[in-house]
């Protein structure tokens, strides 16, 4: 599912219905992108080893500053849900999905300190391509940079706690793996 619809397909995970799968989905869309376009422009690879171009559509209708406003809204309103007394329960699982979204929101920060701007979109460009990196006169913000990846590595204790224990056998007397109840939390978190 991730690779075939919320990659290459990132509009079809409505941003109303789905804010968490949405903001995630547009998020490691530009993170694509963006990587693609860093290696396509410095030239360090082999036609045989790295194709420029997808062989597949690969769009998305928000811009990178969209998916930046939205993901900051969605980690608001997630760390609004956990403190409602109806997801007590939940709280650390909410704040940590919300902690996440925000790591990769810096992520993207960062990145845009380190390469240039799109260019503008001219009428003939194919509407299936990313516009090309606009280099001209670019300098990374090196310090701009560094602030923003601290603030990712500050962000990272809060997830890192509560990641420790995923993927340790079940206890004693337990019937399932947590598949359903990870399920059951996305479900209560989304809606």
């Amino acid at each position: 599912m991730w690779t075939n619809v919320l990659l290459t397909e990132p509009d079809r995970v409505l941003c109303d219905e789905h804010p968490v799968f949405a903001c995630l989905a547009h998020g490691f869309y530009h993170i694509v992108m963006l990587v693609k376009s860093v290696i396509q422009n410095a030239s360090v690879y082999e036609e045989e080893d790295f194709n420029p171009h997808l062989p597949f559509p690969c769009t998305s209708q928000h811009s990178l500053q969209d998916v930046l406003q939205f993901m900051k809204e969605v980690e608001h309103d997630l760390i609004a849900k956990a403190e409602k007394p109806d997801h007590a329960s939940l709280k650390d699982v909410i704040l940590s999905l919300s902690s996440r979204i925000a790591f990769l929101r810096l992520f993207l920060v960062t990145i845009t300190h380190l390469v240039p701007p799109r260019r503008p979109e001219c009428v003939d460009s194919d509407p299936l391509q990313m516009p090309p990196l606009d280099a001209v006169g670019f300098t990374a913000d090196l310090d701009a940079a560094a602030y923003t990846s601290s603030k990712l590595m500050l962000l990272s204790s809060k997830f890192l706690e509560t990641s420790l224990n995923e993927g340790a056998p079940r206890p004693e007397g337990v019937e399932h793996d947590g598949e359903v109840e990870l399920v059951r939390i996305l479900l209560i978190v989304i809606s």
